[in-house]
Formats: structure tokens, C-alpha cells, sequence
């Protein structure tokens, strides 16, 4: 990479450009989880990535588990606490490094409350960067504050949207996975409003419904979740609704995959309404048990409660389309925006009229063939992986050239 005055780096589109392949390195600063949405996402995008013929270079701190995959991964050790903090430490000697050595076209981050340092180094190395939001990060972090104390202390202080206003003062793009999510951004950041574009977050069609996939047309008792066991999914909603459900359905089964800081109320709660015996926890599983589970499942529940819409684009939906399971989810704008005529929906926290969806939904093996098939149709032309992949490309591609023409 050509050297410039004062040490820097520029990726200012060398003569090779054409003839070689695009260059990206990839940063999270959350170790991969292949339980978690954020693991999938991750790996997802880099495979593909690699498979459209980009040298991808993985960056992220070590989890316990191995990532080993047929492009560049460096596993960072570090300390388990404050992992962002410590990523970002070493980014600042790594990086640079990095960029000078591997003439680097572009550096693509999955954004976090914590995470400016790598748009700060790319500025100063004039490296383009693309920034990935996949939700309202300082938000979600004041969220899960354990008391409303400490969630009005941090939402006072703000510390994390000032590190995402550096963080989006940096990127030349910044790519959100739902409108909602964008006009969010434009909102709150309105000097990188003219930055924000929307890719949604795809599915690996494929893996999720093999030939011959039939979700939908056997006899429906068993109603299933896959993802984490938190407030904002809405899964108490579909606890009380549970025994309306039984009562038109008696041999109806809910079953819950995932882990959360909701797992134990839900239990109690199940228990308090005499239905423990028919729901099931059986805890986080590695996403490529997923398919398989999902393909036990008659209908799919993605019941988000009301204060999330339009803010996430749902890989749970998306799965269970893929897998040929119908779904009931809560009418929220980023559902309707998303799968409109594909699933099924209610309003959100209500149990009644949920109740009344999943136990019609069950008997009802007619209609459940006809989502079923309209969700597989739909995310096999809209949501593959392979293209979402693309169109990320395609922004981290403007970026490059925007930043060649200066």
C-alpha cells in the first residue's frame, strides 16, 4: 500500500485494483457464539464474503469456541470482562499492522455501544470503513441494567451513543438491517443521516429447508422458539396464552431453545399456570442443530413485544420461513415491513388474541401448508444470504470508490 506523508496509508484504488480481489477485514469486538444471532451473523456474511471471491480477514476475541474456517480468522486472547475495551487495546497495536501488510481495500465493523477505535484508525490511515447496526446499541446496554437507577444514571450520561456519534463520524457507510433501524439512526445521528443504507439480514436456505422440505402439512400440536429467553421477546405473553391454547389443543407442546435472564420466571410462570408439564426449555443449541429443530416445529412463535418495532430484522422469522414452519409473530413494523403476507400475525402483548391465532393455526393444517409455502417462496427471493452478502459488498465497494475520487 502506497506510503504517504506523515505515515500514512491510503487504499486509494492501485493500479491492480481490477485484477486482484476485493480485500476486507472483518471486526467484532463479541466473541463468536454459533448459539447466538450475532455468531450467525458474523459467520454468514464473512463466508459468503469468501465465497464471492473477497479475501476476508476475520478479527475477533476468543470465545470457547474454535472458529476454523477456509479464510483468515485471528482469535484474540483476551481478558473475559469488558471485552470491547480490551479488543479495542489490541486493535491499536494490531490494525495498523494489519493495513500496512495486507493492502487492505476496506475495514467492515459490527458496530457495538462500546466500538470507535477502528473508525478512528481508519480515518488516520485513510482506509475506508463501513460500520454494520444491527440494533439501538447505548439503548439496549441502558436496557439491561439491573436496576432503574442505573438505567437512568447511563441514559443520563450517554456514554455510549457519544462513542457511536465518533464511530459514524468516521464510516463512509453505515449499513442498518431494518427502514426502522435507518430512520433511528437519522434521527439520532443526523450528521450521518446521508450515510445510512438498509441491507436486511439473510438466511441460509439451503441449510434451513433440504429437498423435499414439507413444513407445514402433518398433524399440528407442537408450537416453537428458537432464540434468547428475554423481556423484549415477548415469551410471557406466550406463557399466559398457553393454556387457552391447551384447552382447545390438549395434546398442544411448547418448546423453548435458547437461554436467557427470563428462564427462570417463565419457568414459575408456567408452573403458577398449571402448565409446566407441556412446556419444554431445552436450552441454547449450536446453530447447526437448528435446522433439524425448527423442522419439528409446526408453527414458529416471534412474538416481539410493542416497544421493539420496527428496530431488528428477525433471523428467528426469517429460519423458520426457510424450514418450511409457519409463523404467528406480533404485528410490528418490522415484521410487517418485512414478510407482510408470509406469516401470521396479532398485536403485540396481547394473550388473548394470540392464544385464539396459535390454537387456530394448529387445527387448521390447510392453512398452515399455505404460509408455510409463502415464507419459503419469500425468503428464497428476497433474504438468501448470498445476496444480502452482495448488496453489503456493493456499499463497501461506493465507500472505496468515494474515498479513490478524493
Amino acid at each position: 500500500m502506497p506510503q504517504t506523508t506523515a505515515g500514512e496509508y491510503r487504499a486509494t484504488a492501485p493500479a491492480d485494483a481490477a485484477a486482484r480481489p476485493l480485500r476486507v477485514v472483518y471486526l467484532s469486538d463479541s466473541p463468536v457464539r454459533t448459539d447466538g444471532a450475532a455468531g450467525v451473523h458474523v459467520l454468514a456474511t464473512t463466508r459468503h464474503m469468501h465465497r464471492q471471491g473477497v479475501e476476508v480477514v476475520l478479527v475477533v476475541p476468543r470465545g470457547e469456541e474454535a472458529v476454523e474456517e477456509p479464510f483468515e480468522v485471528r482469535q484474540l486472547a483476551l481478558p473475559g470482562a469488558v471485552t470491547s475495551f480490551f479488543y479495542q487495546a489490541a486493535l491499536l497495536a494490531r490494525l495498523p499492522r494489519l493495513l500496512r501488510a495486507g493492502r487492505v481495500d476496506a475495514v467492515y465493523a459490527r458496530q457495538s455501544a462500546y466500538l470507535f477505535v477502528p473508525g478512528l484508525l481508519c480515518r488516520a490511515m485513510r482506509v475506508p470503513f463501513v460500520t454494520e447496526v444491527n440494533g439501538t446499541n447505548h439503548e439496549e446496554v441502558a436496557g439491561s441494567a439491573r436496576s432503574a437507577l442505573a438505567r437512568a444514571l447511563w441514559r443520563a450520561a450517554n456514554p455510549g451513543a457519544v462513542l457511536e456519534r465518533i464511530s459514524y463520524g468516521c464510516a463512509a457507510r453505515i449499513v442498518t438491517v431494518t427502514p426502522g433501524l435507518a430512520g433511528y439512526l437519522r434521527g439520532k445521528f443526523p450528521s450521518a443521516a446521508d450515510k445510512v443504507v438498509v441491507v436486511p439480514n439473510g438466511v441460509d436456505v439451503g441449510t434451513f429447508c433440504a429437498e423435499g422440505c414439507t413444513g407445514g402439512s402433518r398433524p399440528g400440536a407442537r408450537v416453537g422458539y428458537v432464540g434468547g429467553l428475554t423481556a423484549w421477546q415477548g415469551l410471557e405473553f406466550v406463557v399466559r396464552a398457553w393454556p387457552a391454547v391447551r384447552d382447545e389443543v390438549p395434546d398442544a407442546e411448547l418448546v423453548l431453545v435458547g437461554g436467557g435472564e427470563q428462564e427462570q420466571e417463565l419457568r414459575r410462570l408456567a408452573a403458577d399456570l398449571g402448565v409446566d408439564a407441556s412446556v419444554r426449555f431445552v436450552g441454547p443449541r449450536p446453530h447447526e442443530e437448528v435446522p433439524e429443530l425448527l423442522r419439528s416445529f409446526d408453527v414458529g412463535v416471534a412474538y416481539y413485544v410493542r416497544d421493539r418495532s420496527g428496530l431488528h430484522s428477525s433471523f428467528k422469522v426469517l429460519e423458520y420461513l426457510a424450514a418450511g414452519v409457519p409463523v404467528v409473530a406480533s404485528d410490528n413494523e418490522d415484521v410487517l415491513d418485512a414478510f407482510g403476507g408470509a406469516v401470521a400475525t396479532v398485536p403485540a402483548e396481547d394473550s388473548e388474541a394470540l392464544a385464539v391465532e396459535l390454537a387456530g393455526l394448529l387445527l387448521d393444517a390447510g392453512r398452515r401448508g399455505e404460509l408455510a409455502a409463502r415464507g419459503r417462496e419469500l425468503v428464497r427471493e428476497a433474504y438468501s444470504w448470498e445476496a444480502c452478502t452482495r448488496r453489503v459488498l456493493a456499499e463497501v465497494r461506493t465507500a472505496l470508490g468515494a474515498r479513490a475520487r478524493r
